[in-house]
């Protein structure tokens, strides 16, 4: 009964966990765990992140198709990876097709694979970096800068409504409530 109550509990919370596709998962410590235990966990892990591949499956396959991704090699798309802000550039000039520049704005990509997406970000005026002459290719990026991001480069109009209540007075909440009121985004919650 104790097994069968705990196998029950583990599905439960596995189906909870698939809920919440923005998670961002590390893998499991289960170094205190019986073997039964930490495999249960492990699978759980596992099922989280192919949850990923599954709801977004059909949309990586579009930015696949349109030349916009070409994955994480090896035939991966790797769905539970962050995103560097040098390749967030890269994918935004594929998508919006954005034209070649001579200018180098950023004295910190001289080493990035991405420095010229990222310098026809800069020129299309869709980034100004991350400050002081820098910007920070290897860093993740955030939500909220993704946010930045994408409502710059879509030029979408000032949303009129507060559509979340956590990012009140960050320096990215107007263009996050851009995204939303465009119906890009609906926030990280059910």
């Amino acid at each position: 009964p104790i097994d069968a109550a705990r196998d029950a509990a583990m599905r439960a919370l596995a189906r909870q966990v698939a809920r919440f596709p923005d998670l961002d998962l590390a893998p499991p410590d289960t170094q205190a765990l019986n073997p039964r235990d930490a495999a249960f966990c492990h699978a759980i892990y596992d099922a989280a992140l192919s949850r990923w591949g599954i709801i977004f499956e059909p949309d990586i396959n579009r930015v696949a198709q349109a030349a916009i991704t070409n994955g994480c090699g090896g035939g991966m798309y790797c769905p539970a990876a962050g995103v560097t802000r040098e390749q967030m550039a890269s994918f935004l000039v594929r998508a919006l097709g954005l034209p070649a520049t001579s200018a180098d704005y950023f004295a910190d990509d001289e080493a990035s694979p991405h420095e010229d997406a990222i310098n026809r970000l800069a020129a299309a005026g869709i980034t100004n970096g991350c400050g002081n002459g820098q910007y920070c290719p290897s860093a993740t990026v955030t939500r909220d800068q993704m946010a930045s991001f994408i409502a710059r480069a879509l030029s979408l109009p000032a949303a009129t409504t507060d559509y979340f209540p956590d990012d009140a007075g960050t320096i990215f909440e107007a263009d996050i409530n851009r995204l939303a009121a465009a119906g890009i985004t609906n926030g990280c919650g059910d």
